[in-house]
């Protein structure tokens, strides 16, 4: 999915997760890595998105089995560490819309 992508079936955009906490609980894990398992897990069944009526249809055979993922792509997903080292915490901050509507605009501060 590009920015001006109209065919997503969900249209969540992008989203930042915050990391802070002890830097020994993810020195194993790179950015892409975070990435790559939040992304593999952030999808639904059709019939789930269609019984939360996110999808506008009636439950179909096969809605049951096939996947959508609810972020259009893996570099969709923000990941900041951000805070301090006392208390291990995430959050997940979804965008205000879909990215056609709605796209980070990122730049390094310092």
């Amino acid at each position: 999915g590009s920015v001006g992508d109209t065919g997503t079936r969900v249209r969540q955009g992008q989203i930042v997760i915050t990391i802070s906490g002890n830097s020994e609980l993810w020195r194993d894990w790179t950015k892409n890595q975070v990435r790559e398992y939040v992304y593999q897990r952030a999808r639904r069944t059709v019939a789930d998105l269609k019984n939360a009526q996110v999808l506008a249809e009636d439950v179909e055979p096969g809605d049951e089995s096939e996947m959508v993922f609810l972020i259009p792509e893996q570099d969709d997903i923000f990941v900041v560490f951000a805070g301090g080292e006392e208390s291990n915490m995430s959050s997940v901050i979804p965008s205000w819309g879909p990215k056609i509507a709605c796209t980070a605009v990122t730049r390094a501060i310092g």
